[in-house]
C-alpha cells in the first residue's frame, strides 16, 4: 500500500551530470536539426531557377539533367537523414557531433552543386546569366547562412564552399577576358560572403546566448525543484535514519485509517522501545549510540511488509502500522519476529553491542478507533514488557 514509504534524497554524481556547456551544444543540434525539408524545398526551386539560366546561356540538356538530378538527390539526402536522426536519442555529445558532421557534408555537397553550376556557362562575357547565378547562389547562401547560425561551423562551411566557385569564375573570367564586369563580381563574392558571415555571427552569438540562457534557466527551476522535494524530505523524516518522523506517521495512519474504515479491515499499530539504550550512549558516546539507532532503522525496514510503514517518533523509540491483519496472533508474531531481530549483536563503529527491544501492539478498531487510544495501548504492553525486562535484569545482577 505504502511502496516506499521512506524515500531518501537520491544521490546525483556529478560526472553523471552533462555540464552546461555540454547540454547548450547538444541543444544548439537539435535545434539545428528539422529545418532541412523547408530549406531543402527552396533548394530545389533555386536549382530550377539556376538551370533555367543555364539552359538560356546555351547548355545542353543532358548536363543540366545530370547537374539537375544530383541537386535533387542530395537534397532528398539531406531530408531523410534529417528524419532518420529525428529517430535517434541525442543524448550524447559524441552522438551529437557525429551526426552533426554528416549532416554539413551533405550541405557542403548541396551547397558544392549550386556554387559550382556557374562552370557549366559555355563561355565568358555572359554578363545576365553570371548575374542571375551570383543572385540566385547568394540568395541560398544568404538563407542558408541565417536559418543555421546556431552552428558556426555550418554556415562557414556552407558559404564558403557556395561563394569561393563564384569568386573563382569571375575571377578567372577577369584574368582571360580582362573585362571589369567579372572583377566586379569577384569581389562583390567576397564582400557578399564576408557580410553574410558577420551577420550570421551575430545572430549566432545571439542565438546560442538564448539557447545557454534558457538552459541556465533549467537548471534553476531543477535545483528549485530538488531544494522544495528535499525539504518536503526533511519535514517528514527523520534526518539520522531516514525513517518517517511523527509528523509523518501521523499522516499515515490517517489515511489506513480511512481506508481500514471503508474496507471494512483491520490494522495494527506497534510501539518499539530499545532496552538498555541510554547505557550505550553513556559507556560508548553519542556517536556510536546514532550508529546503533541507523542500524535498528535498517533491521527494522528489511523485516516489515512493503504495504507496512516504520518511523522514528522520539530518541530510540519506533512505531510501525502494520496493514491488513487478521488477528490479535499476527500481530504478536510480528511482535516476537521483531524481538528476534533486534536482540542480535550490533557492531557499531566496531564496537560489540548487545541489547534488544520491547515490543508493545494495537489492533484497530478492537483497541480504538484513533491513533492516540491505539498508541496508548501499544505503549502499555510495550511499558509491561520493558518493566519485566528490567526485573529480570535486576535479578541476573
Amino acid at each position: 500500500m505504502f511502496g516506499d514509504a521512506t524515500p531518501t534524497m537520491t544521490d546525483v554524481h556529478p560526472e553523471d551530470v552533462p555540464t552546461l556547456s555540454d547540454r547548450t551544444l547538444l541543444e544548439r543540434i537539435r535545434v539545428f536539426f528539422g529545418h532541412a525539408a523547408g530549406n531543402m524545398f527552396s533548394i530545389v526551386a533555386a536549382g530550377v531557377l539556376i538551370a533555367v539560366v543555364l539552359r538560356s546561356a546555351g547548355v545542353g540538356d543532358t548536363w543540366l539533367m545530370a547537374w539537375f538530378s544530383a541537386l535533387v538527390l542530395a537534397s532528398v539526402a539531406v531530408i531523410f537523414y534529417e528524419a532518420w536522426v529525428h529517430g535517434q536519442p541525442l543524448e550524447s555529445v559524441a552522438t551529437a557531433r557525429r551526426l552533426l558532421r554528416w549532416r554539413i557534408v551533405l550541405g557542403a555537397l548541396v551547397a558544392l552543386l549550386c556554387g559550382t553550376a556557374v562552370f557549366m556557362l559555355p563561355q565568358p562575357g555572359l554578363h545576365t546569366e553570371v548575374a542571375f547565378l551570383f543572385l540566385i547562389v547568394a540568395t541560398v547562401v544568404t538563407v542558408g547562412a541565417l536559418s543555421y547560425a546556431v552552428v558556426p561551423a555550418y554556415y562557414i562551411t556552407l558559404g564558403l564552399i557556395g561563394m569561393a566557385p563564384m569568386a573563382l569564375y569571375n575571377g578567372h573570367a577577369f584574368v582571360v577576358s580582362g573585362d571589369d564586369f567579372h572583377l566586379l563580381l569577384a569581389v562583390m563574392a567576397v564582400v557578399w560572403l564576408a557580410v553574410v558571415l558577420l551577420k550570421a555571427r551575430r545572430m549566432s552569438l545571439t542565438a546560442i546566448e538564448a539557447i545557454e540562457l534558457n538552459e541556465r534557466l533549467k537548471d534553476a527551476v531543477e535545483e528549485q525543484r530538488r531544494t522544495k522535494e528535499y525539504m518536503s524530505h526533511m519535514a517528514m523524516h527523520d534526518e539520522l535514519t531516514g525513517l518517517a518522523n511523527r509528523r509523518y506517521f501521523e499522516q499515515v495512519f490517517l489515511r489506513t485509517r480511512s481506508l481500514a474504515e471503508r474496507e471494512g479491515s483491520r490494522f495494527g499499530v506497534m510501539s518499539i522501545d530499545l532496552n538498555d539504550f541510554k547505557p550505550v550512549n553513556d559507556r560508548h558516546g553519542h556517536a556510536v549510540g546514532d550508529v546503533l539507532l541507523q542500524t535498528v532503522a535498517s533491521r527494522l525496514q528489511k523485516v516489515i511488509r512493503a504495504s507496512d510503514f516504520c518511523a522514528r517518533v522520539g530518541g530510540d523509540e519506533f512505531a510501525l502500522i502494520i496493514d491488513k491483519v487478521n488477528a490479535d496472533t499476527d500481530l504478536d508474531g510480528m511482535a516476537t519476529k521483531l524481538r528476534g531481530v533486534l536482540a542480535k549483536p550490533f557492531l557499531p563503529l566496531g564496537i560489540s553491542v548487545a541489547t534488544g527491544a520491547s515490543v508493545g501492539w494495537a489492533l484497530f478498531p478492537s483497541d480504538g478507533n484513533d491513533m492516540a487510544p491505539l498508541l496508548a495501548v501499544a505503549d502499555k504492553r510495550m511499558y509491561a514488557e520493558k518493566l519485566a525486562h528490567r526485573r529480570a535484569a535486576r535479578a541476573r545482577a
